[in-house]
């Protein structure tokens, strides 16, 4: 099998016009998967972004940081959408589906750099047929945009290694700058760009200038543009970083349950230790081979994951899955180079002549990219039913009843809904409302930030409420619950059931 050597000079790959006329096909099928469901019900960080980042003045978007839910470049994109097409779910998420659909034509102009156009393309169908990144195109924050710059800038980054030209240089740096304003995260692509910029460096004592016109225009623009963009807000960050969910950490931050967690999704639908171990012989074969042959993209993939999971383990910062969600695209380029490779050997082994190996390649990717389009229908599905909820209370509540809402429902029904129900803090607060109303129902959700936040507050609700109405989601452990409770026993006048 044939590999990419990154070289200065080496000659640009041959654009294909049936490869581009697949690629076409790929990005006419993506946007037309992302925008079934659309206008669904919005979860509760995308909520968030709607009252708080995306609603407001310009001037306030760029001049506001008050915790790591502000991705301020996904805020003012959404922010236009609002203003051309009214405050809609659909208007909000619209910035992630021009993303999420941008990163697989990025996905493919990177993979046409570092390996064969056949692997380029099934790397970028398996983005277009993944349930992952089909939800996450449909999520109103700057996720699939950290994605899209990942890789538009780690192109930039291979072609300015390999050509050294000042144009490369200034897409890099503005590419690094871009996606940092979009999200914080990429901070650690760029510092695996540095890693792997520095690492060639030190082969190049002869030339100097290619080095300092790296530093200077490459990674010292990226950091300027970033300053400059940011500079409303220095000021803030810091007091905006402590607004994470550091009560939960302890949860979050544990390398063993990001790797779980990420499985699970992956495995929707099949056998997660099965994916688990097939993933690691396909991606390790893959790595193995990058690594003898083109080692830039095992590069790509590894180091900024690896700076990001010791940066959060050392500051004690929650690690989410998807945090890392700027690899997926590295990784699906050592996904299918590890299939070529295990193909291969197949073939070797059963003596299959060399001109049907190709034929194998793609069937072997074809099935996986199948495969993986299984789940895609999933990721269509509400990602949390706040409104499920509101319409289910709504429908049963009678005269007289109270409804409460306690820790991540408070925002939802109170800013985005503007609903009348009660904001509740305390068992004793909770306490009162059921002696004022003859039934009291209350609307949680995600129990263990509410456990490890106020147990004694969790423990009044086990203890005083039925669960009657439980309304999933595609968020992991986002579940809707909705409780009912009567009067306590020492008031007059108990109340039935709900219709």
């Amino acid at each position: 099998m044939n590999g990419k050597t990154l070289q200065a000079g080496a000659a640009r790959p041959e654009r294909s016009r049936s490869a581009l006329a697949v690629l076409g096909l790929l990005l006419v099928a993506a946007t037309a998967i992302r925008l079934v469901n659309l206008g669904e019900g919005l979860w509760l960080d995308e909520i968030t972004t709607f009252v708080k980042y995306a609603r407001p003045p310009f001037a306030e978007i760029v001049t506001t940081f008050d915790s790591e839910n502000q991705h301020f470049l996904y805020s003012l994109l959404a922010h236009a959408c609002f203003a051309v097409f009214g405050e809609t779910a659909w208007a909000l998420r619209l910035p992630a589906v021009l993303f999420g659909v941008g990163s697989i034509a990025a996905l493919y102009l990177l993979g046409r750099e570092v390996t064969r156009p056949r692997e380029a393309l099934l790397a970028a169908a398996f983005l277009t047929f993944s349930y992952h990144h089909v939800w996450f195109s449909q999520n109103a924050r700057g996720y699939s945009g950290l994605l899209f710059w990942s890789l538009l800038s780690s192109w930039f980054f291979v072609l300015a290694l390999r050509d050294g030209r000042t144009s490369d240089w200034i897409g890099y740096a503005l590419a690094a700058a871009l996606g940092v304003y979009t999200h914080l995260t990429m901070v650690f692509v760029v510092s695996g760009h540095f890693l792997s910029f520095g690492m060639r460096a030190f082969r190049w004592p002869n030339d100097r200038a290619r080095a300092l016109k790296g530093l200077g225009v490459g990674f010292a623009g990226a950091v300027a543009v970033t300053l400059l963009l940011y500079a409303p807000v220095l000021g803030d960050i810091r007091n905006g970083m402590s607004n994470t969910l550091t009560g939960v950490a302890g949860m979050w931050n544990s390398p063993l349950w990001t790797l779980r967690e990420l499985f699970a999704g992956l495995s929707i639908g099949f056998s997660q230790a099965l994916v688990m171990a097939i993933g690691l012989v396909v991606t390790g074969a893959g790595t193995v081979d990058y690594i003898r042959r083109n080692p830039i993209v095992a590069e790509l993939a590894l180091f900024g994951p690896a700076i990001g999971a010791a940066v959060s383990l050392s500051l004690s910062h929650p690690i989410w899955p998807r945090f890392f969600l700027f690899a997926m695209g590295f990784v699906a380029l050592l996904i299918f180079r590890g299939i070529a490779v295990l193909a291969g050997a197949a073939a070797r082994i059963l003596r299959v002549p060399p001109g049907r190996l190709p034929l194998i390649e793609v069937a072997a990717g074809a099935a996986l990219v199948a495969t993986s389009a299984l789940a895609v229908p999933s990721a269509w599905a509400p990602k949390q039913d706040f409104t499920g909820a509101l319409e289910y209370v709504e429908a049963n509540r009678r005269p007289g009843d109270a409804v409460a809402t306690v820790s991540l429902t408070v925002f939802a029904y109170s800013e985005y809904f503007r609903t009348d129900w009660q904001p509740v803090a305390s068992p004793e607060a909770l306490e009162a409302l059921r002696r004022s109303a003859p039934r009291t129902w209350i609307v949680y959700t995600l129990p263990q930030v509410l456990e490890v936040n106020d147990s004694a507050l969790m423990a009044a609700i086990e203890g005083g409420f039925r669960i009657v109405r439980e309304l999933g989601g595609t968020l992991g452990d986002g579940e809707i619950y909705v409780g009912l409770a009567e009067r306590p026993a020492s008031d007059p006048n108990p109340k039935g059931e709900p219709r």
